[in-house]
């Protein structure tokens, strides 16, 4: 929490200070979110993305804000996202405002985003069971917030920017707002909350020891990119078997370990900010 908090500091007074006199510098770049059609109970993801940037980019922010009564934030993922390795995504969630930034690491040169397009972050909601039909847009937002300080007028801006190199005035990328349409009509079933799991949470595997085949399961009680890796007693991958976006629920995965040796294996479960770690034997 005090990382977070000193980073969220260090890059609020670079937006004060850089914005005092700055006005945003119109490039080719532009920020979009794509559209979803859900059910009241659906946990899905949207992902946020760049396209047409024509400039090496040292850091981003896109402050968002949607419908709190209706969408739940339960958090933002970076793990395919553009940044350079060695900036730091972060996001913060207060109400019915998101906020995601880059964080340029403090060398000289700064590190640069290099591709023209891709993904920015994905988020992840939740949609409240009792959510009408409706359609909500996810837009960004674009406020000044100004205070006096040693007789000199400061402004705080909440507002889509980027940096390049220079550092000389923030650029300002298009913006296209997403909207989530919400269907009553494919709504979950309002037993939802005795359906889905409400922890996440990784099973022994079974049959524990095995050979050579054993399946492991796990529960998401809201969808997340999901990575479950096999190491053996070294540190070493073995196999990945997930990688990729899995909804809320119970899963299962089978591994066949009919290439490795007997012994004791490690299977690691990660989604979002969770991770889980388990033990299992091999016996040939």
């Amino acid at each position: 929490m005090k990382k977070k908090l000193t980073i969220f500091t260090f890059v609020t007074l670079l937006c004060v200070f850089a914005s005092v006199s700055a006005t945003p510098q119109a490039y080719s770049g532009r920020v979009f979110l794509e559209n979803k059609v859900v059910a009241p109970g659906e946990s899905f993801i949207l992902k946020v993305s760049l396209a047409d940037s024509d400039i090496g980019l040292t850091s981003l922010r896109v402050p968002l804000k949607f419908d709190s009564r209706y969408l739940t934030c339960n958090y933002v993922d970076f793990g395919n996202s553009i940044k350079d390795a060695s900036m730091q995504g972060y996001y913060s969630v207060s109400g019915d405002h998101l906020d995601i930034s880059y964080i340029p690491s403090v060398v000289n040169p700064l590190p640069e985003i290099q591709a023209e397009s891709g993904e920015i972050a994905s988020i992840y909601f939740t949609v409240d069971v009792d959510a009408p039909s409706m359609m909500i847009i996810i837009d960004s937002l674009n406020e000044d917030i100004q205070f006096e300080q040693f007789n000199t007028v400061f402004h705080k801006w909440r507002r889509v920017e980027a940096a390049d190199q220079s550092g000389v005035s923030p650029l300002a990328p298009g913006f296209t707002p997403g909207v989530v349409s919400i269907d009553r009509g494919t709504a979950v079933d309002d037993n939802i909350g005795n359906i889905l799991p409400d922890i996440f949470s990784l099973d022994q595997n079974y049959p524990n020891p095995f050979n050579p085949n054993t399946s492991i399961a796990f529960s998401l009680p809201f969808g997340a990119h999901v990575k479950l890796e096999v190491f053996n007693v070294l540190g070493q991958v073995v196999e990945v078997l997930a990688d990729e976006d899995y909804p809320a629920g119970n899963h299962e995965l089978l591994w066949d370990a009919s290439r490795e040796p007997s012994g004791i294996y490690f299977y690691r479960l990660t989604a979002g900010a969770e991770t889980i770690t388990r033990k299992m034997m091999l016996l040939k």
